[in-house]
């Protein structure tokens, strides 16, 4: 029953996501699930023909969807990345504790790398900054982590939300491995797909 009225508000509710997540899905990833109906957004990411080194696993009974892949010849962010890492996966969550109900969604990730050393870091530390203030004017920030390595600073991961939604439609975050040699930014959203088409979480107290 829970399920069903959820599905009910989705429907409803389907026009007044945060603009905020849409928009930088549609200017940081080469492919907007919310644009299209959710097949042809998927055929397009598959085939293509920048997405390299492409790993795809199809839903079975005991499986869920996944597919990555790697960008050589694309990237949204500011600074020179190395490559980027595109990454779609189906997840599935429980509503209560006593595991009757499950709902699944998809986590879309993007993944920059920037050059090894100190000018990478700072690079992914600079648009990690750029990212939060923006993302800070449309939604509230849920949660955030600092990671730690040997007492130093090794990265940060930042949950945003939006009238409590019933899970993280974003996170941003970035982290560098021991001497640097390795600096990342991650976007991430998460969002469901129902009847073709991919919509954002709806609140516990819609509008």
């Amino acid at each position: 029953m829970k399920i069903k009225l959820f599905l009910v508000l989705l429907l409803t509710w389907q026009t007044i996501f945060p603009q905020s997540v849409n928009k930088a899905t549609e200017e940081y990833f080469r492919h907007n699930p919310f644009k299209t109906e959710f097949d042809q957004f998927l055929n397009k990411l598959i085939s293509d023909p920048v997405l390299l080194e492409k790993d795809i696993k199809k839903k079975t009974d005991s499986t869920l969807f996944y597919v990555q892949g790697v960008y050589k010849s694309f990237s949204p962010f500011f600074f020179p990345a190395n490559h980027c890492k595109i990454i779609l996966s189906e997840q599935q969550e429980y509503t209560d504790s006593l595991q009757m109900e499950v709902y699944t969604y998809f986590v879309y990730q993007l993944i920059g790398y920037a050059t090894p050393g100190k000018e990478g870091l700072n690079d992914i530390k600079e648009e990690f900054e750029k990212l939060n203030r923006r993302f800070r004017k449309g939604l509230d920030v849920s949660e955030q982590k600092e990671l730690k390595r040997e007492n130093e600073q090794s990265g940060i991961i930042v949950n945003y939300t939006y009238k409590d939604m019933i899970f993280y439609p974003l996170t941003i975050a970035w982290a560098t491995t021991p001497g640097n040699k390795e600096n990342i930014i991650a976007l991430t959203i998460r969002f469901f797909m129902l009847d073709n088409k991919a919509y954002l979480p709806v609140p516990a107290y819609s509008p």
